[in-house]
């Protein structure tokens, strides 16, 4: 395609496209390809260099561009005669051009480098037109200011806009004579536009690194808006740049809201000038005649209501709330936005061209920000709900709390604390410090005070009752042991033993309590010293110098916690028996909901005979979901084509099955893997699409999920060892061989067998099949007699209907009873650590794993997650992992 039909809805993009497109080809000067892609509008390009070479250099690079791309670039302008001659010697321009060209809907004079607003079409249509809410809507339409030049005097006749909006005026109704009046002066005013010009460029041979940004925000209760200026740092030039304004909302706002809104634009201003002009680094000032605006900007967010919290978190994003400044209304350029003005005394404002009087001056002589009091009813602060009776002063944290959090040993601790002691002890000597490691004594002074703190924090009441000499109260948990303070005033155990030839720590030993980090660090202590000494040790080693209060809990608790003892303890996770599927207690077409599983490999001759090799032959088992019935297929090896037409075979002599359950392992007993292998193949699953056939696949790891089937190989493999033993049979023996144990495995009884001759006869799998048991015996002929057909099918349907009676009564009821995973247990969690058991490794061995999805059963029981290990993700049950006893 070489052309771009014209009036097509694709074709602006289609040109777009086409022309990103070569200009991201081009692979010369990145500021060409820079400047093309930021530039270009359409089919017209805008653009210009800081000298002549410059810009005849980047006019020749797009040229070469659009050339490569089939594209004629012409027609160009510039303000420069010698470059204007160049190009003419080129062919890209011609001396024809006009002098005044439209840019993007500006007129630009290139002689005088100026640009004017298009306002002739303007002037033709204002004198047909009547004064109605349609033609200044018209009028307002036609004016076209992208850059702000004339906003003052653009808002005048939007505000007379929104005025008839809020009469509810029809579009060709008469407008009252105030606002017929106010429209008049306003396109009266229009023809002195005409004498506006403006200079293109804003600053020459200057780097745009020296610039500033300023941006003068105002509001009124008619309009909002900002205006832009850029300074030059070491000149302290300033020229106009932009400005936008807005019509106030029709719902109204307080005043401080609509400055706010003045605000907000000026800080996207500020934003868009920064990424437009490639001036990111500079500084940035903005400016506002509203305190409570600027009490907001510079304040937190979320202190505010919602309305002005959203647009001061904007602002704040978008500017430097330090940068926000002060500054009087009357030297405020935006004030003629918000209030509008003449056209003649536009274009002979001083301020609004060049900006306030002092930012021509030194930095030092701008006006300083005074911080003023704002009046409490209008700070928009935020309501706070405050609930006196659930205030809480909570005490500074002891530096001992800090250290227990800290360190995980006993021994750190005390070491630590032996330190800060010396430490102390030394700043209050003049000399002879102690400079040398640690002394015992000062370990042992050390631990003192430490087990003297936890005891003042927890016994405080019968310590001070023991300084004073008076029994402590009877319902103290210490009354038992006679507690004494010894002369460190450490609480000790009284106790029976004093003439006992024991060590003192042993007969009188340290009270502690049992539920303190400080008493988990020392079982920890101690647990770890004897080589992960179990509960019955590590009490004993204890009592050689502590008493805790119920400590054989305490270090149960701490011992259970150990990842160490963990890991050899390898205790799985367990939970509660899930409830059957469905598919097992509602009745349906018998082998519509089937498991399988595969087994053998097995060994059979092709035929009798000698010196004939055996071969692997397998065996497929269908189990029905329903009513428990065994179907049994031959296979003569383990590829797909194998398998289907054994399920082929399968589903036309039983009937097509609606689901199909199977294992989804690697070390399964059987030959799961091989299936999922068969059944992950494209022709399988291609087969079951066709069919409609659902295949649903167990957790991997997970052969009780599928015991049904495992049940019924065990069974099959109990008649196949006794049949054979070590026989080789050939392959129709085999195969006769498998139908005559699917024949026994149905037979077995549903339910227990009654020893009762007046109960009805057991029921079997068979009687779903073919209504009575495999191995019935004969009954005389009756067809002779003449049953009438509404008669014998009815009665059909009773004998059917006795059968599906009985399976609901006598033979669900019977899984009531749930014969392990009696209880629920811990639910896994979501960043849980746990040990995933292989039984070929030692649990020291076992690999660890991150818990990072679950998926709870219909009961919210968690029995499989996802696993997160080095090796990658993978899914397990619960039953193949031991939590670890660590901090998720």
């Amino acid at each position: 395609m070489t052309r771009v039909p014209f009036g097509v809805t694709c074709s602006p993009f289609i040109l777009a496209a086409t022309i990103k497109h070569h200009i991201k080809k081009f692979k010369g000067n990145s500021e060409v390809r820079e400047m093309l892609d930021s530039s270009v509008y359409v089919d017209d390009l805008f653009y210009g260099g800081d000298s002549l070479e410059k810009a005849h250099q980047l006019s020749t690079d797009a040229v070469n561009v659009f050339r490569e791309a089939g594209m004629n670039l012409r027609k160009f302008q510039t303000n420069s005669t010698e470059l204007k001659k160049i190009w003419i010697e080129n062919n890209v321009t011609s001396e024809t051009e006009n002098d005044n060209r439209k840019i993007l809907g500006l007129i630009w004079n290139v002689n005088t480098d100026t640009l004017k607003l298009e306002i002739d079409s303007l002037l033709e249509m204002i004198p047909n037109l009547k004064c109605t809410k349609r033609h200044i809507l018209k009028t307002v339409a036609k004016i076209f200011d992208p850059v702000g030049f004339i906003s003052p005097f653009v808002i005048r006749v939007k505000c007379l806009l929104q005025q008839l909006w809020e009469l509810g005026l029809d579009f060709d109704d008469a407008v009252p004579q105030r606002v017929r009046q106010n429209w008049l002066e306003w396109c009266a005013e229009v023809e002195t536009l005409k004498s506006f010009s403006l200079k293109r460029t804003l600053f020459s041979n200057y780097d745009m690194d020296e610039m500033e940004i300023h941006v003068f925000a105002d509001s009124s209760t008619k309009a909002y808006g900002a205006v832009a200026y850029i300074r030059h740092k070491r000149t302290f030039e300033v020229q106009f740049v932009l400005s936008k304004t807005r019509v106030a909302p029709v719902k109204k706002l307080t005043l401080p809201r609509l400055e706010l809104l003045g605000a907000l634009i000026a800080a996207r201003i500020a934003s868009y000038l920064k990424s437009l002009l490639r001036i990111s680094a500079c500084d940035t000032y903005c400016w506002t005649d509203s305190s409570i605006a600027l009490n907001w900007i510079k304040g937190s967010a979320i202190r505010w209501k919602q309305f002005v919290a959203n647009r001061v978190r904007e602002i704040q994003t978008l500017t430097d709330p330090g940068k926000w400044k002060f500054c009087e209304g009357r030297e405020n350029p935006a004030d003629l936005l918000s209030r509008g003005c003449s056209a003649q005394k536009l274009l002979n404002s001083e301020i609004w061209w060049s900006g306030a009087r002092w930012l021509s001056q030194p930095k030092y002589l701008w006006p300083a920000t005074v911080e003023r009091k704002i009046p409490e009813e209008i700070t928009e602060l935020k309501g706070v709900k405050t609930v006196v009776q659930n205030i809480t002063v909570q005490k500074p944290e002891h530096p001992f709390h800090c250290l227990f959090n800290k360190c995980s040993s006993w021994s750190k601790v005390v070491r630590v604390a032996a330190w800060c002691l010396r430490f102390i002890k030394n700043l209050q000597k003049t000399n002879d410090k102690t400079k040398t490691f640690l002394l015992t004594s000062e370990f042992e002074e050390a631990q003192n005070v430490i087990l003297k703190y936890v005891q003042e924090e927890v016994f405080h009441e019968e310590i001070q009752r023991l300084k004073i000499n008076k029994p402590i109260k009877t319902h103290s948990k210490l009354l038992a042991l006679c507690p004494y303070l010894d002369g460190n005033e450490i609480l000790r155990v009284g106790g029976r033993l004093r003439h006992a030839k024991l060590h003192e720590n042993t007969k009188y030993p340290v009270i502690l309590p049992k539920d303190h980090v400080v008493m988990d660090l020392i079982i920890r202590h101690y647990h770890l010293k004897y080589l992960h000494a179990g509960n019955q040790l590590v009490h004993s080693a204890i009592r050689q110098r502590y008493w805790i209060l119920c400590a054989r809990v305490a270090i149960k608790r701490i011992i259970w916690k150990c990842v160490r003892c963990a890991r050899l303890r390898s205790a799985l996770s367990q939970q509660l028996m899930g409830d059957l599927p469905p598919s097992r207690v509602n009745p349906s077409r018998a082998f519509s909901k089937v498991g399988v599983d595969l087994s053998g490999p097995f060994q059979v001759k092709p035929r009798k005979g000698r010196g004939i090799r055996p071969m692997k032959t397998y065996a497929c088992i269908f189990v029905c979901f329903t009513v428990k019935a065994v179907h049994l297929e031959m296979l003569g090896d383990l590829s797909s084509d194998c398998f289907i037409a054994a399920l082929k075979r399968f589903a036309a002599r039983r009937g097509k099955p609606d689901e199909i359950f199977s294992d989804c392992g690697t070390n399964f007993i059987g030959a799961s893997k091989e299936l999922k292998a068969v059944c992950s193949t494209e022709s399988v699953s291609n087969f079951l699409c066709t069919n409609e056939i659902v295949w649903h696949f167990n957790p991997p790891s997970a052969p009780h999920f599928g015991g049904l089937w495992e049940a019924a190989v065990k069974s099959m493999k109990f008649h196949l060892r006794r049949a054979i033993g070590a026989q080789i049979l050939i392959y129709e023996e085999f195969s006769t061989l498998l139908v005559q144990i699917e024949a026994c495995l149905n037979s077995r009884p549903l339910v227990p067998v009654s020893s009762d001759p007046d109960d009805l006869s057991v029921i079997t799998p068979a009687n779903f099949l073919i209504g009575s048991t495999l191995d019935a015996i004969p009954e005389r002929d009756v067809t002779n007699f003449t049953i009438p057909l509404a008669d014998r099918w009815k009665l059909v349907q009773q004998i059917s209907q006795s059968f599906w009676k009985r399976w609901s009564s006598e033979y669900i009821t019977q899984f009531q009873r749930r014969s392990k995973w009696q209880r629920p247990h811990y639910n896994l969690r979501v960043n849980d650590i746990v040990l995933i058991k292989d039984d070929n490794l030692p649990p020291l061995k076992w690999r660890m794993g991150r818990v990072v999805e679950t998926f709870p059963g219909s009961d919210n029981q968690v029995r499989v997650v996802k696993l997160k290990t080095q090796l990658g993700v993978m899914k397990r049950p619960i039953h193949k992992l031991c939590v670890l006893p660590v901090e998720s």
